[in-house]
């Protein structure tokens, strides 16, 4: 692997290191050199949460395909993947053990987070922020239409970085979101009128491996 991606970069091949990560079942591994793209090894595999060394090492052997993760200005990593002997890649697939009816109250046993209905207990005030960094020119708002929130904007290049910034909507208030830790899964009622195949959904410190380390 460091042969290889040194002799397509035209460096040494002491110059690359193999980094892994861990999620779910899968590992996934890539060799990288002192940059990726215009960013700093450090900085990729600090954001990243990726380790030194291969997957073999930590017992994934099983060969599950390859995956590419986004990683914002930085470009885009290519991840071989594996899984440990005897046991099934729960990579790309998604698991819902349940499922919200239309209605936004909720079921004996579930939690609503956040609703836009004007509901004390999960209703929030919400803003729009749009990319600030190095110029970005990504715009957006966020309005509630109809007990519905809408977020509508336009995600472009940063002019500086010809790589593409972000738009983001956020809580302001105070209130607190309620205690989610006895629930066993979680949904979100969302949908698009444009094409899209992005969503990705995580909260706390762990990124998931396709989530970028942006996110």
């Amino acid at each position: 692997c460091a042969s290889a991606a040194a002799a397509a970069a035209g460096g040494a091949a002491d110059a690359y290191t193999t980094y892994n990560k861990v999620v779910d079942g899968t590992c996934a591994e890539s060799c990288l050199g002192s940059m990726v793209g215009i960013c700093p090894v450090g900085l990729v595999v600090a954001k990243g949460g990726l380790e030194k060394g291969t997957c073999s090492s930590l017992g994934y052997t099983v060969a599950a395909g390859s995956t590419s993760q986004k990683a914002g200005p930085c470009g885009t990593l290519t991840f071989k993947t594996y899984t440990q002997p005897g046991s099934v890649s729960r990579l790309g697939h998604g698991v819902e053990r349940k499922r919200r009816a239309s209605s936004t109250s909720a079921t004996a046993d579930e939690i609503v987070l956040a609703t836009f209905d004007g509901d004390a207990k999960t209703t929030h005030e919400w803003k729009e922020l749009n990319d600030p960094v190095m110029g970005g020119e990504s715009t957006g708002t966020f309005s509630v239409v109809n007990g519905t929130g809408r977020f509508q904007g336009q995600v472009v290049d940063v002019p500086s970085l010809q790589a593409p910034g972000f738009i983001k909507a956020q809580t302001q208030d105070s209130n607190a979101f309620p205690d989610i830790s006895s629930c066993a899964s979680i949904v979100v009622t969302a949908r698009t009128s444009t094409p899209y195949d992005g969503y990705r959904f995580q909260f706390g410190t762990k990124r998931g491996l396709f989530c970028s380390f942006f996110s």
